[in-house]
């Protein structure tokens, strides 16, 4: 068992939730049996009845400083979203036959580049399908004008 100080707070975490729960070291016992020595200490829960309990038996980890509890939980989570990804990995080989991988990066241009920016074609249809004739227009600030595409075949913008 670890050595504590009385007045000193530990951070306890449970396999059932995912809370931390702090937790005060009030008491130093040192009992001195036929069997020999033996030092427990006992803490205080923050609940309304400031529960306290021997130390032994309390369960669940339990972490004297705030970064060895980050961690711990951190390691979990990883391991936690690394099973589930595997799983759905797994799920997705056994369900779907053509599998395309997606884009794990985007490549960001220097800022010396933007300039050529105008040089790449824009390939987003901002045309709605002409139905009866009509089209949308944007005219900017958000006016939306629509037009007789066989008014505007006759004026020749078409």
């Amino acid at each position: 068992m670890n050595d504590y100080v009385v007045g000193q707070i530990l951070f306890l975490t449970s396999k059932n939730t995912l809370k931390i729960i702090p937790i005060q070291i009030v008491e130093e016992v040192i009992r001195t049996t036929i069997n020999g020595r033996e030092k427990t200490y006992m803490v205080q829960f923050p609940d309304k009845a400031n529960t306290i309990r021997d130390i032994k038996r309390i369960t669940g980890e339990m972490f004297d400083t705030e970064d060895s509890v980050r961690n711990f939980m951190i390691d979990n989570a990883t391991v936690a979203i690394d099973k589930m990804l595997k799983h759905a990995l797994l799920v997705r080989d056994k369900t779907f036959e053509n599998i395309v991988e997606s884009v794990h990066s985007i490549k960001v241009l220097p800022s010396d580049d933007l300039e050529t920016l105008d040089d790449i074609p824009l390939v987003e249809d901002v045309q709605q399908n002409a139905e009866n004739d009509m089209v949308s227009v944007d005219l900017g600030d958000g006016t939306v004008a629509k037009m007789n595409l066989s008014q505007l075949q006759k004026v020749g913008l078409n």
